[in-house]
């Protein structure tokens, strides 16, 4: 596979992965953590200073591997974003754990929403550590899972993994391994 072909590929899996989830309204009330603002924070973060990333894609059976620094992190974190719960559909659809360093969502028995669980890890300081969501959907028309891990260092992510499968209901099914390090090295002031 050719650098062209995976660009292709990501960018094809990240339109088909987008165009299931239709947007909710840009107004939205703050009743869970507010993941969005974080995420949009760092995508503007990482489009300033442009670190490298080491990032790999596997379709099915086929892996293209590449290092570069142009991203379009809008784009690439996406899916991150669309964990955030803060949707007026979702308002009374989860239940939440918080303890002093994890905040957990969970949704209700008997609701179908995309987004499955949400957990978030927080350091002493408060800032993220990690975050971990699960996307489900299952119609008719498209089955889909994708189980989401972001990893933070220093305050700015540092790893990101996207796998799972999707299906349509006349195609086959497609599993997919989206892994991204992120070398914030250069970019970091400690």
């Amino acid at each position: 596979m050719t650098k062209a072909t995976l660009k292709r590929l990501s960018f094809l899996l990240i339109l088909g992965l987008i165009s299931c989830n239709p947007e909710e309204s840009s107004i939205r009330e703050k009743t869970f953590y507010d993941l969005e603002t974080v995420i949009q924070n760092e995508i503007d973060w990482l489009s300033e200073h442009k670190p490298t990333v080491k990032k790999s894609v596997r379709i099915n059976d086929e892996t293209e591997e590449l290092s570069t620094n142009d991203i379009d992190w809008k784009k690439e974190l996406e899916i991150i974003i669309q964990s955030d719960l803060n949707k007026a559909a979702y308002k009374l659809s989860y239940n939440e754990t918080d303890s002093l360093n994890k905040i957990s969502y969970k949704i209700k028995e008997g609701e179908k929403l995309p987004v499955a669980s949400l957990d978030i890890w927080k350091n002493k300081n408060g800032t993220i550590s990690r975050i971990a969501s699960v996307h489900i959907t299952d119609n008719y028309l498209y089955s889909s899972t994708k189980n989401i891990v972001a990893e933070f260092s220093k305050g700015h992510l540092a790893y990101y993994d996207i796998k799972g499968y999707q299906q349509l209901f006349v195609g086959t099914k497609k599993s997919f391994d989206i892994t991204g390090f992120i070398d914030n090295k250069g970019s970091l002031k400690d």
